[in-house]
């Protein structure tokens, strides 16, 4: 799921509220540096498929998101497992590596297949985590792709803020509301950090560089009021800026040069990285949207840990296509934030309590387009969605409900519906029925 989010004033999402709970295998957690496992997904779905056709092999990746060596033991097959083949071998991750585990499925006849797959390891408080599976033999073949909407640990954000004269208004409102975005991190249990610079690339003090006397804000050595304090003395507009305004250079130059953020540790290994960018103007740098995001999707080791985010004008209300329009629009962002997988609002009529918690799942690395694992026989007609059992609805707007991206063959998610952390996502549709 991509990080990286950048604030451009025009991040508006919905108001869902969730019940956000933590590991519960985490009730004792060790003592001191130890592994940490992590599978994804937990669940497995090959749907319905005509006996005897193979399928297309599907992936669980186990990670090491502790600070020693995790060993995994054993790797192996549970309950029915006649129909599944396994192809896995165990071995030692060291922290912030990964591997994967790969399955296939074929039907024997016309029947339901359950079965898990049981990963054992040094974890000190998880030794054995199980992935659920399912498939059936039938003869009106569909998909059923089954997420698990993560809850991530860790999570770095560098915020650009437009400090042009015409932002001084949009930028007091984001200190308002800041506690909400913060609120929202502690709710998921978040280790985060926070710096913030500016799109002004001219003066020297700029230029990328972090801003405010304090120039990481981290959860782990400061308190949430401290931190939003000096949110506040970092974001204090001056309104005499650059009108040459540069969000995706300076964020460039923050994360890529040499003394500013990466430099004075806002980036960290193993966490998820989200630009926010919040201005009225389009980006006027050198860089194309292209460039920056084949950029920004190699700056991890996995693109789903970068995203870039944006409050910014956008020509269109994404939430409420019958309420405010901005009169301009700023396509080189918005082809960022679009591609990178972050999220964007209009900066008219902006209600910050509401931007300001969608824009912390997404900065939290929530994921929003799910990738199919087979070619819908209709397009989209035929697909059905749901979320932890709940129907959502097809919206060709864009709005709010999801959409299918023939080209990418996925299931893209919407404001108000963007699955929420700890959610499970099935996406069932039907495929051609061949082998």
């Amino acid at each position: 799921m991509r990080c990286i989010v950048l604030i451009s004033l025009a991040l508006l999402v919905g108001c869902t509220e969730y019940d956000i709970d933590g590991n519960p295998d985490d009730v004792n957690p060790p003592i001191g540096p130890a592994p940490d496992i992590k599978v994804d997904p937990l669940s497995l779905s090959w749907g319905v498929k005509l006996p005897g056709c193979p399928s297309a092999a599907k992936t669980v990746t186990i990670s090491n998101v502790g600070e020693e060596d995790l060993e995994v033991e054993e790797i192996r097959l549970a309950g029915d497992g006649s129909a599944y083949t396994l192809t896995a071998a165990p071995r030692t991750l060291a922290p912030g590596d990964a591997m994967e585990a790969s399955v296939e499925f074929i039907a024997g006849t016309t029947i339901e297949y359950l079965a898990e797959i049981e990963v054992l390891s040094n974890d000190p408080d998880e030794e054995l985590v199980a992935v659920d599976m399912s498939g059936e033999g039938g003869d009106n073949p569909t998909n059923e792709d089954i997420f698990d909407q993560s809850t991530p640990t860790k999570v770095d954000v560098l915020w650009v803020l437009d400090n042009s004269c015409s932002m001084s208004d949009t930028v007091t409102d984001l200190e308002l509301a800041f506690d909400d975005f913060i609120g929202n991190f502690v709710t998921l249990g978040l280790d985060y950090q926070i710096g913030v610079t500016t799109t002004d690339m001219d003066d020297p003090t700029m230029q990328g560089r972090l801003q405010g006397p304090t120039l990481v804000m981290a959860s782990a050595t400061m308190s949430q009021s401290d931190i939003v304090q000096a949110f506040d003395d970092a974001v204090e507009p001056d309104a005499t800026g650059s009108a040459n305004e540069k969000a995706l250079g300076a964020a460039y130059a923050a994360l890529e040069s040499p003394g500013y953020a990466l430099s004075q540790g806002l980036v960290r290994q193993g966490a998820n990285l989200a630009v926010i960018v919040v201005g009225d103007e389009d980006d006027q740098s050198s860089m194309s949207a292209s460039q920056y995001v084949s950029w920004m999707d190699a700056y991890k080791l996995d693109p789903d840990m970068t995203t870039v985010s944006g409050l910014v004008p956008s020509g269109q209300n994404l939430f409420d296509p019958n309420g405010c329009v901005d009169p301009m629009s700023v396509p080189k962002l918005i082809d960022v934030i679009d591609e990178t997988g972050g999220l964007r609002t209009p900066l008219c009529d902006l209600d910050f309590d509401e931007v300001m918690q969608w824009l912390s799942f997404t900065a939290a690395g929530l994921q929003t387009e799910f990738p199919l694992s087979g070619t819908p026989a209709t397009g989209a007609v035929g697909i059905r969605v749901t979320v932890d059992g709940n129907s959502v609805s097809y919206d060709p707007l864009g709005a709010n409900g999801w959409t299918y991206n023939w080209q990418t063959n996925t299931v893209v998610f919407h404001g108000q519906t963007i699955p929420g952390p700890g959610l499970t996502v099935v996406i069932t549709y039907p495929v051609e029925g061949s082998c």
